[in-house]
């Protein structure tokens, strides 16, 4: 309760629930990047490098996300300090990328398969 005995406002009782409520936002953006890196472990598994991860502005049986540009920047500086690479596409994706560098030998491969041909034809 916000009063006292003779209906005063107490400022620590506001801060302890202002301190609350921002706990409960910090604990609501920490579950949606918990979720993306599961997200992007699921995909490392299956030797994917890149991923584009939604990021639900609602889900069902949690708190809200009071703002959902505070969360987004959140979850892109943490994955930034985490060593990805990260751009934001409007409204609400972000295009994930890890092991730029890859594999060598699987580069070589790539950069064989995808060179242009020689001869005769001209179209390429």
């Amino acid at each position: 309760m916000l009063t006292t005995y003779k209906g005063k406002v107490d400022a620590n009782v506001l801060k302890k629930k202002d301190d609350e409520r921002q706990r409960r936002r910090m604990e609501t953006y920490d579950d949606l990047l918990c979720e993306c890196r599961k997200h992007i472990e699921r995909l490392a598994e299956m030797e994917v490098d890149n991923t584009i991860y939604t990021v639900p502005r609602i889900r069902l049986g949690k708190p809200p996300i009071h703002s959902f540009n505070a969360c987004l920047c959140y979850i892109i500086y943490n994955l930034k300090k985490g060593g990805f690479r990260v751009d934001y596409i409007f409204p609400d994706k972000l295009f994930i990328r890890w092991n730029e560098g890859g594999d060598a030998s699987v580069n070589l491969a790539a950069t064989k398969y995808f060179a242009p041909k020689t001869g005769s034809d001209s179209r390429l």
